[in-house]
């Protein structure tokens, strides 16, 4: 069976901050990484702040700094993910689920930025039934990102990036996350996986291994 994403002996290097210009040297925070994800299927990539999580996810998503080199092969339901290839199935068959209130619109209530993901039927539908099915009640959808709690503002994250009807999550977790916070992004994490969705979690550990 095709793996839902396959990434083969990805390197990422950018230039190093605070050199001359003349200077060639390079960071390469992820080198020769290979792993897939199938559907169904729950990743997760662990490692120390800095250790290069996020930005396996934005090689996949195709946003990482115009700077940046990138190698090696990444597909997305047997597909290789060419530039073209990712801004066509970015925020629609894969997804960044963030986990921070900072990724809200500060200006926007929060039930507009989810229905700005949705792609297909009536937006105030589809948002509305993201609600009810991550516990939110109707009238969150009129808060704004600061009158939210964290566990409200990580659904409402959630529900903002599956709006669309992705396959593909790539959620992150931050440092020091309380174990109910923990337990409830697992627990959606399986939820979307059990609808046939497959997602590469990373988590930051509190100290390099």
């Amino acid at each position: 069976m095709t793996a839902l994403l396959q990434v083969e002996n990805l390197t990422i290097r950018f230039p190093a901050p605070g050199r001359g210009l003349g200077s060639r040297k390079e960071l390469t925070p992820v080198q020769g990484l290979s792993l897939s994800v199938g559907t169904g299927e729950i990743l997760a990539v662990v490692g120390s702040s800095g250790s290069g999580k996020s930005l396996l996810a934005h090689a996949v998503l195709g946003i990482l700094p115009r700077q940046t080199k990138v190698t090696g092969t990444l597909r997305f339901r047997g597909e290789e993910l060419t530039p073209a290839r990712q801004a066509a199935v970015r925020g629609r068959e894969i997804a960044l689920v963030p986990q921070s209130v900072t990724f809200l619109d500060p200006l926007l209530q929060a039930g507009r930025q989810v229905r700005y993901g949705v792609n297909e039927g009536d937006p105030a539908a589809v948002q509305r039934s993201l609600f009810r099915r991550y516990r939110l009640a109707e009238a969150v959808e009129k808060l704004f990102p600061f009158q939210l709690s964290g566990g409200m503002a990580r659904r409402v994250l959630l529900a903002a990036a599956t709006a669309g009807g992705a396959g593909l999550s790539s959620p992150t977790s931050r440092p020091g996350a309380r174990q109910r916070s923990v337990r409830e992004a697992l627990g959606r994490l399986r939820e979307l996986a059990d609808g046939g969705c497959g997602s590469c979690s990373s988590r930051t550990t509190s100290s390099p291994r």
